[in-house]
């Protein structure tokens, strides 16, 4: 490939920021007719995604060291914030709460990507759309398991770790919440980024402008076949990695293939939105929750995100907002973090491409 591992892929910032927007509609819970709602498509996205990048991380000897840290550092800082904030919402705002209480142990087993089940029997921490980033640290640990065995084959290790994890608890009769939760196929898309990156890796650049065409629309089509599958229920509901999963690894091989031959993506909006994703993604339930919850009431029924209006000022206001908060608070405080304790060298996350 042309660009270093510390290199950011801008195609993989525009399929995080339609990930991120897809996760955002469907929570305001609108859809059309008689398809089913969707959007949640965005986290298998993201599951992939991060596969790819964790390989292509581990790869270099340079960007591999204080792996482990440098995630947290990027991770938990935001999500303990907003956990505090559901908490102490569920304290004083109860009413606007679903299933969450004002619970420490809750709250603790949430700060510690500890899988608990909750009043309405569901497996969610305390800030609910957190249990994806308890399978994304599921997965970081895993790798920094396999870092400390053998470096050079990290993922491998971290993989099949994940993999015997997945085999053993899907055996286990009369589970309980930490074994459900492991037991779900949708950690094999972990895996698949892997596979992902070396797939890439051996392909190399493309100079063909017509494979570059064909890879371009069969991109475009796996990305928008998310969609399609949620939208009619084309796909296996409890093996969704074979079908939302597959669609999303084809997306991302695509973009990266696409980006390492030279058709990376220019537009810094879209950019900006990928750059800003994780933020969207923590922050859009309290903007949806504010206007539909709250403010309803109050200002009128167009506020409701079951509404056309509501949904789409409530994905609107979500993405400003996370964008405020990114450039303003989440990349600066990132930026001091991994400086000062990540290595001494700035986070890769948001470099500009050198493509």
């Amino acid at each position: 490939m042309t660009a270093p591992p510390a290199a950011k892929l801008n195609n993989i910032q525009l399929l995080r920021a339609y990930a991120s927007v897809a996760v955002v509609y469907f929570h305001t819970g609108f859809h059309f007719g008689p398809v089913y709602p969707i959007g949640s498509f965005g986290v298998d996205l993201f599951f992939v995604i991060s596969g790819y990048i964790m390989a292509r991380i581990l790869y270099s000897e340079k960007t591999r060291q204080y792996f482990l840290r440098r995630r947290l550092l990027r991770i938990v800082p935001p999500y303990w914030f907003f956990t505090v904030l559901v908490f102490v919402a569920s304290l004083f705002v109860p009413q606007l709460m679903v299933s969450t209480r004002g619970n420490v142990i809750e709250l603790f087993k949430s700060f510690f990507f500890i899988p608990f089940m909750k009043g309405n029997s569901v497996i969610r921490p305390t800030l609910f759309i957190g249990w994806s980033i308890n399978y994304e640290m599921f997965f970081y640990v895993a790798l920094a398991i396999g870092l400390a065995i053998a470096p050079r084959r990290a993922v491998w290790i971290g993989s099949g770790l994940i993999l015997a994890i997945l085999a053993i608890c899907s055996l286990v009769p009369h589970p309980g919440a930490i074994v459900q939760f492991y037991a779900d196929p949708i950690i094999l898309e972990f895996v698949m980024g892997v596979l992902g990156f070396y797939v890439c890796k051996s392909v190399g650049i493309i100079q063909s402008g017509t494979l570059k065409t064909l890879l371009l629309v069969v991109g475009i089509l796996a990305a928008l076949s998310l969609s399609f599958f949620q939208a009619f229920h084309f796909y296996f509901t409890h093996i969704r990695a074979i079908s939302l999963g597959i669609a999303a690894w084809i997306a991302v091989c695509a973009a990266v293939l696409l980006a390492a031959s030279g058709w990376d993506t220019r537009n810094k909006l879209l950019i900006l939105i990928g750059d800003a994703s994780y933020i969207l993604y923590l922050v859009h339930t309290f903007v949806i929750y504010l206007l539909d919850r709250a403010l309803v009431r109050h200002i009128g029924h167009w506020l409701s995100d079951s509404t056309v209006s509501g949904m789409i000022l409530g994905v609107l206001a979500s993405v400003a907002l996370s964008i405020a908060l990114h450039v303003y608070a989440e990349r600066p405080l990132l930026r001091i973090l991994t400086t000062r304790y990540g290595g001494h060298r700035p986070p890769a996350e948001f470099l500009p491409t050198s493509n």
